[in-house]
């Protein structure tokens, strides 16, 4: 009986999309938001002020649980996001991925929005879902400066994310400057602290209860007579899952021939764009396997421009060098009964397995839940290769 109700769930939000579409607004307001949420997103200064006079909850929060301030600072508005201040906004509120407003300013490197948040009190050790603060999000953009006055204002580099690492392994991993290590740990990048704190220690990772229906006609990336699976649950516009894709990527060159991917969608109802780019690459992925591969590469390295909504996934469709008839036939093909039913079939999937959100990936039979770099993916494929080579 829960299945029955998931699967009208989730019909009824692919038809709301394709309803959306039809009438152009797919970027259009969320109807039970109240209306100083809708200002705020409009960049409606006067409205937001005029509302909160009026007596209008300076917290307010949209259906994705994202306070006022929050969406300010990801539409970049710092005149919004000064008044909300000025009104005692709670700079510490996080939307329901954890998501500050701190770490959305280090996110979009805006250092001006970084800077007022930090002196209004926002929390520098404040963690999102997935154990990232604000100081491990600075270290991954490379943005100096962001560090700087992060560390400055007791940002600690050596506290650890879900998956155990710190700000001093994420500047490795990712060759940061020399200015960002200087920054993080006065003296010598040889300093001990950035040694893996688990040397020692045999990593144990769970065993999946379940597993993924995988069709024939599935894409599939590597070799697809390879011995090694891993089944990536995804959202084109989570910026976890496009760390997580780099790793995929580093262990694919890395395991050349002994792995395959192949990507399911989970897209979050909170990402306008993520359920259309999993249509979008799911069409292009039953004609012309290439250009879905470009797509995912582009949609992952290029994911700022999908702030844009409908007009950057758009954009990023532009850079296929699609025909115009090639054009016209994806658009007609990702609304197909079959690219819907695809799409609608993973998102049952991942509900039923109770993921919590995405990243997930399983390799074989081992369950990874949230970002792993390649190191950590290595920890798990090396054992089964070694297994399936002596017996």
């Amino acid at each position: 009986m829960i299945r029955f109700f998931l699967r009208i769930f989730l019909f009824g939000l692919i038809c709301l999309y394709l309803m959306a579409a039809s009438l152009a607004m797919a970027n259009g307001p969320d109807r039970k938001s109240p209306p100083i949420v809708e200002a705020a997103k409009a960049g409606n200064l006067s409205a937001v002020r005029t509302l909160l006079d009026q007596g209008a909850h300076v917290n307010a929060r949209d259906n994705w649980h994202r306070t006022l301030l929050i969406i300010a600072v990801q539409q970049e508005d710092l005149n919004i996001m000064q008044l909300l201040m000025s009104r005692s906004a709670d700079v510490n509120a996080a939307n329901k991925n954890g998501i500050t407003a701190l770490i959305a300013a280090v996110q979009r490197d805006n250092f001006d929005a970084i800077h007022r948040l930090v002196q209004a009190g926002a929390q520098v050790n404040q963690a999102d879902r997935m154990g990232w603060n604000p100081l491990m999000w600075a270290v991954y953009r490379n943005n100096r400066a962001a560090v700087h006055l992060l560390v400055n204002h007791g940002a600690d580099p050596l506290l650890t994310n879900r998956q155990g690492f710190t700000a001093l392994d994420l500047a490795k991993r990712i060759n940061a400057s020399p200015e960002i290590w200087s920054l993080l740990q006065p003296g010598s990048p040889s300093n001990p602290l950035l040694r893996p704190q688990n040397d020692n220690k045999q990593t144990r990772f769970p065993r999946a209860l379940f597993r993924p229906q995988l069709a024939a006609s599935r894409l599939i990336r590597g070799n697809p007579k390879a011995a090694v699976t891993i089944v990536e649950y995804t959202d084109f516009q989570c910026p976890y899952c496009a760390l997580g894709k780099e790793a995929i990527d580093d262990i694919l060159a890395k395991y050349n021939g002994k792995v395959k991917v192949v990507v399911k969608h989970a897209p979050s109802d909170s990402h306008r764009v993520a359920l259309p780019a999993a249509l979008y690459f799911e069409a292009l992925a039953r004609r012309n396997p290439e250009k879905a591969w470009q797509f995912y590469d582009l949609i992952f390295t290029e994911q700022h421009i999908l702030r844009e909504g409908e007009a950057g996934l758009s954009c990023i469709i532009d850079r296929l060098g699609l025909s115009d008839q090639e054009r016209r036939q994806l658009e007609n093909d990702r609304f197909s009964r079959s690219i819907l039913a695809t799409v609608e079939a993973d998102l049952l999937e991942a509900e039923s397995f109770g993921f919590g959100g995405v990243p997930v990936v399983m390799v074989n039979d081992i369950l990874l839940e949230g970002y792993y770099s390649a190191e950590t993916f290595s920890q798990v494929i090396d054992p089964i290769l070694y297994k399936l080579a002596n017996g």
